[in-house]
């Protein structure tokens, strides 16, 4: 509900702080829920916080771009990128946002990601690149 998140940011909520057991930010659950005008919202509000906490790592090490990768938000991922999300970050598992992507058939995102020039080299935990996955 977007008419919430703008009263609590309002009020003082901040996007950096952890609210999920696993270390997730707003920002994390934003992505994975696909709210691109929540994210927008927050972004607009707290532009600097914003701005660090698109490298913020859940106890997965997932960022919030590992989250939009893995729910095939491509709107949501050419938003990150646009603010400078580290592309090729990599899980807890070793895994790009590209290949969190190819491993729940996120096609939609595995070909922005390849247009944006992820890296087709990283191997996961596993040794699995790119073609393995998909």
């Amino acid at each position: 509900n977007i008419g919430a998140v703008r009263l609590c940011l309002d009020n003082g909520a901040s996007i950096e702080e952890v609210i999920e057991i696993d270390n997730s930010t707003p920002v994390h659950i934003a992505c994975a829920q696909g709210s691109t005008e929540i994210l927008k919202l927050m972004y607009e509000k707290q532009t600097e916080i914003f701005l660090e906490v698109i490298h913020a790592q859940d106890t997965m090490h997932m960022t919030p771009l590992h989250k939009a990768a893995m729910f095939d938000h491509v709107d949501i991922v050419e938003f990150l990128l646009d603010k400078g999300a580290y592309i090729d970050a990599l899980d807890k598992e070793k895994r790009s946002p590209l290949l969190l992507a190819a491993s729940r058939n996120c096609i939609n995102c595995v070909c922005y990601f390849l247009s944006k020039g992820a890296s087709i080299k990283i191997k996961d935990s596993k040794s699995r690149n790119l073609l393995h996955l998909l």
